[in-house]
């Protein structure tokens, strides 16, 4: 079993790799940007995935994510927060997506008439689908930097020491972010989140 100091070794040199390979890419390394690439995909298409709920989008819009972040990678100040800074990216496509669809997709009475019987939702899988959009559109309105703070805990499941460290930010600074996002989603949606019985997994 690996010591602490074994542990933070290995930390600092995997970091130190990971911020070298920011700054081949910076130089335009498509090999070391490939790798950046399978170093963050999974994490940003499960980001994607369980904001979307559709695969196939999850997918499209990680390789957006990545063709975004290899075309605007000169405007990255601090190698050290490629991570926090390809999440902003990837959040921000998965935003813009999620307000198109609200515009153009609605779940109403009348939609669930006009399927056959054996493939109408059920009353739980609408109102399931109706409280996900409310949590969505209510972070939407968050600002930027509680918004990320917010995904990265609740839907990435991130440690609030990962998070700081991804994002280049104190551990208190996460917390305060996290404390006070919850608190304006809980104002916004607190009836709907009790009577769905998810107060403490919606968000």
């Amino acid at each position: 079993m690996a010591s602490v100091a074994e542990t933070i070794y290995n930390r600092q040199a995997m970091a130190q790799e990971h911020t070298s390979l920011v700054r081949q890419a910076q130089g335009g390394s498509r090999q070391a940007f490939e790798q950046l690439f399978r170093t963050h995909e999974q994490r940003i298409y499960g980001l994607a995935l369980h904001m979307v709920g559709d695969m196939a989008v999850a997918e499209d819009l990680t390789q957006d994510s990545f063709v975004r972040a290899w075309e605007n990678l000169g405007r990255l100040r601090h190698e050290q927060a490629f991570g926090g800074w390809l999440r902003r990216i990837a959040l921000n496509l998965i935003w813009d997506h999620i307000r198109r669809r609200q515009v153009t997709e609605e779940i109403t009475d009348t939609d669930a008439e006009t399927w056959p019987d054996q493939e109408a939702p059920t009353e739980e899988v609408l109102a399931g689908k109706g409280l996900a959009r409310k949590v969505q559109t209510a972070v939407m309105t968050l600002p930027q930097h509680q918004r990320l703070v917010v995904a990265m805990f609740y839907w990435e499941d991130m440690p609030v020491n990962d998070i700081a460290r991804d994002l280049g930010i104190a551990r208190g600074t996460v917390i305060s972010r996290l404390a006070r996002g919850r608190e304006a989603l809980r104002r916004r949606l607190g009836p709907a989140l009790e009577a769905s019985g998810e107060t403490s997994h919606a968000m």
